[in-house]
C-alpha cells in the first residue's frame, strides 16, 4: 500500500512537472497556472550556470517594452506583439467624456518592443493586412494618407485618415472607408483628441459591378457629427451638435444681389419676421447695415481714443488687423477671431464672416448717438467702467467714407443693387429663454442670394458675458448659403424665404454610376445627390458651460433637441464618345447644382486653441473636404484646414501647388528647377533652355487666359464647376495623316446665377515626325465666346522667397509651410476679356536636328488675338468694340564643336520676342527682345575631373540684351562668366560632385537712375559639395 502512495506521488510529481513545462510553451493559454511545481529543498536557488559560448545570447526586452499577447473580445488568443493602433467608439449611457473611458478614443501605441511609434516607425504609418482565395482578394489599409478615389462626385482624396477595406472578383468589387475626422492619428502629436472638439466621423461605401463591356456602380458616403455623452438613440447619420457648442446669441444674415454685373434691380428687401420655438416674436427687433465692400476690401472702424483725444489709426485692410487685440496677450491677433491670420486671403478665400463689431456700435451710434454708453447697467449696479460709442468705434471716419448704411424694420422696403448687399442681424440675447429653434422669414424680390452666420457669446458660465461688444461674442461662423434665387428673376414680386438656423451637423452623398463600351461607344455617367443636415444648437444664449456640466448639457439636448433642417441639390454628367480610324464624335451633358457640396464643417469649443495652447484652426472651424482641391494631383491637397496634418504640413500643401510645371512630380517647379530666388527662365546659362510660362501654348476652355492643365483654383476638384449646367459636342476627321480638323459648340450657364459660357469653335492641328531630321507641331483655331462666368485662381510665383521674405510671411509660424515651399501665392481675379469675343490662336514648335546631330534649331511661335465686339453682353452692359493680341516667338540655334578628344565647344544663341498691345491705344501694353549669345568650353583632364569656361554675351559688343520699348526701365545689357573644375567621386556608395571656380557679372541698365539701385558688377568665387546617387 505504501508503495502505491509513493508511485502515485511520484506519478503527480511529475504530471506537475510536465504541465508546467506544457504550460510555459503555451503562453496563449489564459489565466494563471494552475498547478505550481513544488520543491524538494527549502533553500532558494537561482537558475544554474549557463556557458553563452555554447547557446546563443537571448534578448533582453527592456523596461519599456509592451509585447504581450492579445486576445480578441471574446478571449480567443490573436498574436505574441505590441498593439499599433486602437480604434474605440462607444456611445450611450456610462460613457465618461473626462475618465478613462471616453466615447471616441483613437490611439497610436508603443513599437514592437519598444518605446517609439510603432505605427510611425515600424510601417511609416502605412498597415496593410490581406486575405483572399482564387475566386476574390481583400486588402485592409489603415494610413495616415490613402490616396482614396471613388467618383468624381463623391469622394477624392489623397490623404484620407483611418481605414479602407476592399474585396474584390472577377466581377465585382467592394470598398469601405473609415475614419475619424476630428481627430485622427497625425504624426505631429498636435492633433489629439482634445475634448474641446465636437466629435465627427466619415464612412463610406462603394460597390461595382463588370457586365459585358460595362460597369455599374452605387456609392453612399456619410460624414456626422456625434456626441459620445448622448443616449443612442438621440443619434444619429444627420448628427448633432457638440454639448459644447453654444446656443448662438445673434443670427447674422448677408442678404446680396445674385447677378451684381447686370445693371437692373437687385434684391429688395420687403419685410423680415422672426420665428423663435415655431412662435412669431414681433419684439425682436431685426437691423440692417448696408455695405458694399467684402473679404480683405472690408475696412474696420474699431479704433478708439487716446488719452489726448486723438483717434487712434484704423486697423489695416485684410484679415490681420495687427493694432486691435480681443483680450489676447499677443499683439498681433485678430479682433474679430482672436488668430493671428495669414494669408487666410489666400486659403480662406471664399470663407467669410461678418465684422459684427463694428456693426454692433454702429447700430447703438446710429439709434442713440456717440456718447451712448453700451454697459450702463453694469455701470450703476456694478461700477463697472463705462465703454462709450465714441471711445471705441471712429463713427465720424464711418459717416466721412460712406461706407456703412443703416436701416430697420421700419425703414423697409430696401433695395440692393450691384455690389451693395444687407447684413441683417437677429438679436436674440434679449429673449433670455430655452430656444430650440429660430426661423427668420424674408420678403425678397428679384435675384437674391441670402447667406447664414451665428455668433455665439464668448466666456464661461457662471461668469456673466463681458460688455464690449469686442469681447463679448466668441466668433462668427463662416457664410453659408442658404437661398438663391433661380436664375435671375426681375419681375419685382416679393417671394417669401425661410431661413432656418443651424449648425452643420451632417452630409450624405447618394451615387450610382456607370462607365465602360456599349457598342463601339465609350461611356462614363453618374448621377449623384447631397444632402447637408443642420440642427440648432438648442439651449438659452449666454457662456458656454463648462468642462465639467458638458454632460449636463448633452442630456438637456436629448430630451429637448433643437429644430433641424437640410439642404440637398443633385449632381450628374453623362459623356459619351466614339473614334474610328479618321473621324471621332463625342458629346457630354452635366449639371452641378449651386447647392451640391462634398464639404462638412465640424466645430471646436474653445476659440481657436486646445486646452494645451496649441492652435487647432482658423475660426473655430474644422474644414472637411471629401473631394479636394489638389490640381497638381500630387500626394498632398492643395488646402488643408486644419494646423498639424503630418510632420511638415501646414495650411497649404507642403510642397507647393505647380499644376502643370512639376511633371516628375518632385514638388519643385520646372522652372525653378535649382531651387533658388531666380526663375530657370532669367538665370543666366538656364535661361537658354527654359522660357516663362507666357511663351507656352495650351487649351484654355474657360477662357480666363490661363492654360486650362495649369490652373490652380481654390475649389474643389469637381469634374465641373458649381452652379453649372450645360452641354458641349465635338465632331474631329483625321483628312491626312498627322492633321486633325475639329468642330464643337458649347451651350453652358449658371443655374442659381445667370452668367452664360458659350462658344462655337473650330481647330486645325498638325503633328509630324522626320527621322534624323526633327519634328513640327502646329494648331489654329477660332472662337466665337459669350462668356460672362468667372473662373479665380491662386497663382504661385516660381520665384524662390528670400529669407527675409520667408521670415516675414512666416511670423506666425501657423498658416503656410513657408520654409518647405519657399514660393509666393497670391489670388488671380478673372480679367473677364471674353464678354463676347472671337478669339484667334496660332502656334506652332518646331525641333530641328538629329539624336546625334552637333546642331539644333528651335522655334516657337505664337499669335492670338481677342477681338472684343462691341455692344451689348448678356447682362445688358456695354462693351467696347477692340482688338487684343499677343506674339510671342522663341528662336534658337546651337552647335557643339568636339575639338579634340578631350576638349569640347557648345555654342548658340537664342532670341525671344514678346508683344502685346491692343487697336485703341497707341503705345504697346508688353514689348520685349532678349538676345542670348552663349558659349561653353569643357576640358577633360580625366574620366571624373573636367575643366569648365562659361560665357554669356560674347564680350561687350554682343551681350546677353533685354530690350523694352514698353517700359524703357527694363531695358539692360549684361555679361556673365564663369570658370570652373569639377570632380565627381563616389564615396561609401554615393556620388560626391566637388566644384570650385570664380564668376564674374556685368550688369548695366540703359536708364541711369534704375541703374544706380540695379547695375550689378562683381566677381565671386565658390566652392560647393554635392552628395547624390547615380541615375538609374
Amino acid at each position: 500500500m505504501r508503495l502505491v502512495c509513493v508511485i502515485a506521488l511520484l506519478a503527480s510529481d511529475s504530471s506537475a512537472q510536465t504541465s508546467a513545462s506544457n504550460r510555459a510553451e503555451e503562453t496563449k493559454e489564459i489565466g494563471a497556472q494552475r498547478v505550481l511545481e513544488s520543491s524538494a529543498f527549502l533553500g532558494r536557488f537561482t537558475d544554474s550556470y549557463t556557458n553563452w559560448g555554447e547557446v546563443d545570447y537571448p534578448r533582453q526586452i527592456g523596461i519599456t517594452s509592451n509585447l504581450r499577447n492579445y486576445y480578441s473580445l471574446m478571449g480567443d488568443p490573436l498574436v505574441y506583439g505590441s498593439e499599433s493602433i486602437r480604434w474605440v467608439e462607444r456611445r450611450g449611457l456610462g460613457v465618461q467624456r473626462y475618465a478613462g473611458s471616453s466615447g471616441s478614443r483613437l490611439d497610436e501605441r508603443l513599437a514592437h518592443g519598444q518605446s517609439g511609434s510603432s505605427y510611425a516607425r515600424l510601417f511609416n504609418y502605412v498597415v496593410v493586412g490581406t486575405d483572399g482565395t482564387d475566386d476574390w482578394q481583400s486588402r485592409f489599409i489603415y494610413a495616415n494618407e490613402i490616396r482614396t478615389r471613388i467618383t468624381p462626385l463623391t469622394l477624392k482624396m489623397s490623404n484620407l485618415n483611418g481605414l479602407r477595406v476592399d474585396v474584390g472578383s472577377k466581377n465585382n468589387s467592394f470598398s469601405a472607408i473609415f475614419s475619424r475626422l476630428h481627430a485622427p492619428i497625425y504624426s505631429s502629436g498636435k492633433e489629439n483628441d482634445q475634448n474641446i472638439k465636437a466629435k465627427a466621423l466619415l464612412w463610406g461605401a462603394h460597390y461595382e459591378r463588370h457586365v459585358g463591356f460595362m460597369n455599374f456602380g452605387a456609392t453612399f458616403v456619410n460624414a456626422h457629427q456625434y456626441e459620445p455623452m448622448m443616449e443612442q438613440k438621440a443619434l444619429s447619420m444627420k448628427g448633432v451638435p457638440g454639448a459644447m457648442q453654444n446656443a448662438p446669441a445673434m443670427l447674422a444674415l448677408r442678404i446680396s444681389d445674385d447677378s451684381p454685373t447686370d445693371g437692373k434691380g437687385g434684391v429688395v428687401i420687403h419685410s423680415v419676421d422672426v420665428r423663435v420655438n415655431g412662435v412669431l416674436r414681433p419684439e425682436v427687433e431685426p437691423f440692417i447695415v448696408r455695405l458694399d465692400k467684402r473679404g480683405d476690401d472690408r475696412q474696420s472702424y474699431i479704433a478708439g481714443r487716446l488719452r489726448s483725444g486723438e483717434r487712434k489709426p484704423l486697423p489695416p485692410l485684410a484679415s490681420d488687423y495687427q493694432s486691435i487685440n480681443r483680450g489676447s496677450s499677443y499683439n498681433t491677433y485678430d479682433p474679430y477671431i482672436n488668430y493671428a491670420a495669414f494669408d487666410v486671403d489666400v486659403y480662406y478665400r471664399g470663407y467669410e464672416f461678418p465684422f459684427w463689431i463694428d456693426h454692433l456700435y454702429y447700430r447703438d451710434y446710429k439709434l442713440y448717438g456717440p456718447e451712448y454708453v453700451i454697459n450702463q447697467g453694469r455701470v450703476d449696479s456694478e461700477g463697472e467702467s463705462p465703454i462709450v460709442v465714441d471711445g471705441e468705434f471712429a463713427h465720424e471716419l464711418v459717416e466721412e467714407s460712406g461706407a456703412f448704411g443703416f436701416a430697420t424694420r421700419a425703414d423697409l422696403p430696401q433695395a440692393f443693387d450691384g455690389e451693395e448687399y444687407a447684413m441683417l442681424y437677429v438679436d436674440l440675447e434679449p429673449l433670455g429663454e430655452y430656444i430650440e429653434s429660430v426661423e427668420v422669414d424674408l420678403s425678397l424680390a428679384n435675384d437674391y442670394h441670402v447667406e447664414l452666420s451665428e455668433i455665439d457669446i464668448s466666456g464661461t458660465a457662471p461668469n456673466a458675458a463681458r460688455s464690449n461688444y469686442r469681447d463679448r461674442y466668441r466668433y462668427a461662423s463662416y457664410f453659408r448659403t442658404v437661398a438663391r434665387a433661380e436664375g435671375n428673376p426681375q419681375d419685382g414680386v416679393p417671394r417669401r424665404v425661410r431661413v432656418k438656423s443651424g449648425v452643420p451637423t451632417g452630409l450624405n452623398l447618394y451615387s450610382v454610376n456607370a462607365y465602360g463600351v456599349l457598342r463601339g461607344f465609350e461611356i462614363n455617367a453618374e448621377f449623384s445627390r447631397s444632402r447637408s443636415f443642420y440642427q440648432y444648437a438648442s439651449g438659452v444664449p449666454q457662456p458656454r458651460v463648462p468642462l465639467e456640466e458638458l454632460s449636463i448639457n448633452a442630456l438637456q439636448r436629448e430630451v429637448m433637441p433643437g429644430g433641424r433642417s437640410v439642404i440637398s441639390d443633385n449632381a450628374f454628367y453623362l459623356t459619351v464618345k466614339k473614334d474610328a480610324d479618321n473621324w471621332g464624335v463625342g458629346a457630354e451633358v452635366f449639371s452641378i447644382g449651386p447647392h451640391y457640396t462634398t464639404e462638412f464643417r465640424s466645430y471646436i469649443g474653445r476659440d481657436e486653441r486646445d486646452t494645451s495652447g496649441d492652435p487647432i484652426a482658423y475660426n473655430n472651424t474644422m474644414i472637411h473636404r471629401l473631394i479636394e482641391d489638389n490640381d497638381d494631383k500630387d500626394r498632398y491637397p492643395d488646402s488643408w484646414y486644419n494646423n498639424a496634418p503630418s510632420g511638415l504640413q501646414g495650411q497649404s500643401d507642403v510642397d507647393g501647388v505647380f499644376p502643370g510645371l512639376d511633371e516628375d512630380k518632385d514638388g519643385i517647379p520646372d522652372t525653378n528647377k535649382n531651387f533658388n530666388a531666380i526663375p530657370d527662365y532669367q538665370e543666366p546659362f538656364l535661361m537658354y533652355m527654359a522660357d516663362p510660362p507666357i511663351y507656352d501654348f495650351g487649351e484654355d476652355a474657360n477662357h480666363n487666359d490661363v492654360i486650362d492643365t495649369r490652373e490652380n483654383d481654390i475649389v474643389a476638384d469637381l469634374p465641373y464647376d458649381l452652379d453649372l449646367r450645360g452641354v458641349h459636342t465635338y465632331l474631329s476627321v483625321r483628312p491626312l495623316r498627322g492633321m486633325s480638323v475639329t468642330f464643337g459648340a458649347k451651350d453652358t450657364r449658371q443655374i442659381a446665377g445667370s452668367a452664360p459660357d458659350r462658344s462655337f469653335y473650330s481647330r486645325v492641328g498638325y503633328r509630324r515626325q522626320i527621322p534624323s531630321l526633327g519634328n513640327i507641331l502646329a494648331s489654329a483655331s477660332i472662337e466665337r465666346i459669350e462668356d460672362g462666368i468667372e473662373d479665380e485662381l491662386s497663382v504661385y510665383s516660381d520665384r524662390v522667397l528670400t529669407v527675409a521674405e520667408q521670415f516675414e510671411l512666416d511670423f506666425a509660424g501657423l498658416q503656410r509651410n513657408i520654409k518647405v515651399a519657399p514660393f509666393l501665392e497670391g489670388p488671380r481675379e478673372d480679367p473677364m476679356l471674353f464678354l463676347n469675343s472671337t478669339r484667334s490662336r496660332f502656334y506652332c514648335d518646331t525641333k530641328w536636328g538629329g539624336v546625334n546631330s552637333a546642331w539644333k534649331i528651335r522655334n516657337k511661335i505664337k499669335f492670338e488675338s481677342n477681338n472684343q465686339h462691341e455692344g451689348e453682353v448678356f447682362d445688358g452692359r456695354m462693351q467696347d468694340g477692340r482688338r487684343l493680341n499677343r506674339w510671342t516667338m522663341v528662336n534658337a540655334f546651337d552647335y557643339r564643336w568636339q575639338l579634340g578628344a578631350r576638349v569640347s565647344l557648345f555654342s548658340g544663341v537664342k532670341m525671344r520676342y514678346r508683344r502685346e498691345w491692343n487697336s485703341v491705344d497707341a503705345e504697346d501694353t508688353a514689348n520685349e527682345r532678349h538676345t542670348i549669345p552663349i558659349a561653353k568650353l569643357q576640358y577633360r583632364f580625366t574620366e571624373r575631373t573636367r575643366f569648365h569656361l562659361g560665357v554669356q554675351g560674347v564680350g561687350f559688343f554682343l551681350p546677353y540684351r533685354v530690350d523694352d520699348s514698353a517700359d524703357s526701365d527694363k531695358t539692360f545689357k549684361q555679361f556673365d562668366a564663369v570658370a570652373m573644375v569639377s570632380n565627381n567621386s563616389k564615396y561609401f556608395g554615393y556620388v560626391v560632385s566637388t566644384n570650385a571656380g570664380v564668376s564674374r557679372r556685368n550688369k548695366e541698365y540703359e536708364n541711369s537712375e534704375i541703374g544706380m539701385v540695379g547695375d550689378e558688377e562683381f566677381v565671386s568665387a565658390f566652392v560647393n559639395v554635392i552628395v547624390g546617387f547615380e541615375a538609374e
